[in-house]
């Protein structure tokens, strides 16, 4: 799957899945995680997480690196 994004020169380039390696993960009740979101930077992730936090303040998110290999 590929995704585009965006660069400071009004350049598209093509960015593959592997290198989403930043994720935003919701932990719910049962035991199991939903992810909410994937990104390049941590930065990225950790705000993500934090506006999360604020919009769901009773749920719970964390930033997760994905090593997953598919």
């Amino acid at each position: 799957m590929n995704s585009f994004t965006h660069r400071s020169n009004d350049q598209i380039s093509v960015s593959t899945r592997e290198e989403w390696d930043w994720c935003v993960v919701r932990q719910l009740p049962t035991m199991r995680s939903l992810i909410v979101g994937r990104f390049l930077s941590r930065t990225e992730a950790e705000h993500c997480c934090s506006f999360m936090k604020r919009m769901y303040p009773s749920s719970f998110f964390e930033v997760m690196f994905d090593a997953s290999l598919d």
